[in-house]
């Protein structure tokens, strides 16, 4: 079930079933939330809103593109965005994987469901009562 997410011309392989993939996003997230804990630590004293507003989006692009190069690696930020940071377009690219990883999960599933409507009397069969 090898499948390739893609956004906005970059395309990366992604197995929803793999393993690795699974291992890659469980570290991904693992990466954002220890680079949310450090910007929570972290004081800006005497910043105006727009300061504020502005290390914000660079913040929040900044844990998209962490995400991104821990799930398909260094470069991948860089292919996916240009060097913009805006957080409409990271959120967005943020939000299409996310559309795609569960999209994958509800193909699994329905060919599970698929396999076991289908195939699911020949366990039974194959080992009769009372063996």
């Amino acid at each position: 079930m090898t499948g390739r997410w893609e956004w906005r011309g970059c395309a990366y392989p992604f197995d929803i079933t793999d393993a690795g993939a699974i291992a890659a996003v469980s570290e991904a997230v693992r990466r954002v939330n220890e680079a949310l804990t450090a910007r929570a630590s972290r004081e800006t004293p005497g910043v105006g809103a727009l300061d504020r507003l502005a290390a914000d989006a660079a913040d929040y692009c900044a844990l998209v593109e962490l995400f991104f190069s821990v799930l398909f690696g260094e470069e991948a930020a860089g292919a996916l965005f240009g060097g913009r940071r805006s957080m409409e377009e990271h959120g967005d690219a943020y939000a299409s994987f996310v559309a795609y990883a569960a999209g994958e999960l509800d193909r699994l599933e329905a060919a599970r469901h698929e396999a076991e409507m289908r195939y699911g009397g020949m366990a039974d069969a194959l080992d009769p009562p009372g063996r």
